[in-house]
């Protein structure tokens, strides 16, 4: 129900004598859209163990979103590696200039490049986080033609983290089927269910309910995947136009060199809001995260 209460004292001083004071409805404009309670913890430790994180969606479905809240965490908590292979955006390099990406766009190319820094990466023991392109196939076509590199690499002693992001499009599933029926099923996945297209009133629910209800989430979440429902970020456009990391935006600073002006007092909260809803949404895979 909306709260009423009437017009503040120095309002009611004014009103002429006889007038009665006027309820304000303070239902807010736009109802937050929130999101299901967290899944338990899961019960996968990865904290220390050096990790592969795999993350997967179409465009639009805010994978690199994701990949930049954990490049900036990464900063605070270990020394992880960026890479991006997506053959059409790349743009986490424009936020984390040291980010590794293959020069090819050719999906032959990427595979075999891909291979090569996988490679490097598990004999080196490093923790890695890498964007995949939504409408690539060098991912699938890598564990196609070397089925047993999974298991070799979580024997190598390099823990595989897989993370599906979902926006509400059942076409979206596609990318998370193909990785499953090639056997890429590491005990460390997540589907994140990211609604970029918020509808006032609508539930989070509602929003995936053919996602949810698709044969293909049954599956993943039947095997032991962990949901995850990540809080929209009001602004977003502002902060990846500006070029800056989230925690400028939080600050209201402007980096080094760059010209424009910084995130103004709306902008500053809204991502101080984001960020730690952030840290809740993803607490059950704590431990699988840089």
């Amino acid at each position: 129900m909306a709260r009423k209460t009437t017009a503040p004292a120095f309002m009611a001083a004014t009103m002429d004598d006889g007038v009665e004071a006027i309820e304000l409805d303070e239902t807010p404009l736009f109802s937050t859209n929130k999101a299901p309670d967290p899944a338990p913890p899961s019960p996968i430790d990865l904290t220390g163990k050096p990790r592969l994180i795999f993350v997967a969606g179409l465009g639009r479905s805010g994978k690199t979103t994701l990949c930049r809240w954990m490049g900036e965490r990464t900063t605070a908590r270990e020394n992880a590696i960026l890479a991006s292979v997506d053959p059409v955006n790349r743009e986490l390099g424009l936020f984390f200039p040291d980010t590794f990406r293959p020069e090819t766009r050719e999906p032959a190319g990427i595979a075999r490049w891909l291979e090569n820094f996988v490679l490097g990466a598990v004999a080196d023991k490093r923790t890695v986080i890498i964007d995949l392109g939504g409408g690539d196939a060098s991912f699938s076509k890598l564990f196609a033609e070397t089925p047993a590199m999974a298991e070799q690499i979580e024997a190598a002693g390099v823990s595989l983290v897989s993370l599906y992001v979902l926006s509400g499009r059942s076409i979206e599933l596609t990318v998370l089927n193909d990785m499953e029926r090639h056997r890429f099923q590491p005990a460390a996945t997540a589907v994140i269910l990211n609604h970029t297209e918020l509808v006032p009133g609508q539930t989070a629910q509602e929003a995936f309910r053919r996602t949810t209800s698709h044969p293909a989430y049954k599956a993943i979440i039947g095997r032991g995947a962990v949901p995850i429902w990540m809080p929209h970020l009001y602004g977003a456009s502002e902060i990846a136009e500006r070029r800056i990391l989230f925690s400028h935006a939080r600050d209201g600073v402007m980096p080094e060199g760059r010209s424009g002006l910084p995130l103004g007092p709306q902008g500053r909260s809204r991502t101080h809001a984001w960020l730690s809803a952030m840290d809740a949404a993803f607490s059950p895979i704590d431990r699988w995260l840089p």
